[in-house]
């Protein structure tokens, strides 16, 4: 498991990075702590004097459309100290269409309603069924439409990600005992 921003309403997080962040310790890699994978750094006169320990930790990322940056660090949280930073990482497709989600319209069952979110500010479409399709209609929002006061809001201030477009499309005319195939998105990037 790892801790993330609001998890622990008494601790402030580090300014180590760009909010959300994500944490975990080390300790939770058992070879880490014992120091299974030791490595010399430092010889002198073919003895060594300084050994390293590594380890690994696993994060689940989702593609925000920016690039994400790992640090590691020590001294916990309220004394952090950068120890190293990799290079920022970028998802290969930041414009994928994706996080569909089907709600239905209705109690009869022949409409769903489709949402995703892509990075693609253009009308995207849904294929379903035997060549049905239909255009989304897209709406986002900004900072500007999130609570706002005097007091900090990660939201708003320190923890803002672009949220992309949110596509929304309704297919019609489905069979409520059937099995539907659908897709979106727009042109060959297709979820």
């Amino acid at each position: 498991m790892y801790i993330q921003t609001g998890d622990i309403n008494d601790l402030p997080l580090p300014l180590l990075c760009h909010y959300p962040v994500k944490a975990q310790y080390m300790s939770n890699d058992p070879d880490y702590v014992s120091c299974k994978k030791k490595e010399c750094k430092k010889y002198n006169n073919g003895k060594c004097e300084v050994t390293a320990c590594s380890g690994s930790v696993k994060f689940h990322v989702i593609n925000i459309r920016t690039d994400i940056e790992f640090v590691f660090f020590t001294g916990g949280f309220y004394t952090p100290c950068i120890l190293s930073r990799s290079n920022p990482v970028n998802f290969a497709n930041p414009n994928q269409p994706l996080h569909g989600h089907l709600s239905s319209i209705d109690s009869t069952g022949a409409s769903m309603r489709l949402r995703w979110v892509s990075g693609d500010n253009e009308p995207q479409q849904v294929q379903y069924g035997d060549g049905k399709s239909e255009t989304s209609q897209v709406s986002t929002f900004s900072k500007d439409d999130m609570c706002n006061s005097t007091i900090v809001k990660p939201a708003v201030d320190f923890g803002w990600h672009d949220p992309g477009y949110i596509h929304t499309a309704v297919m019609t005319g489905l069979d409520p005992s059937s099995i539907s195939y659908y897709r979106y998105g727009r042109y060959n990037n297709i979820s």
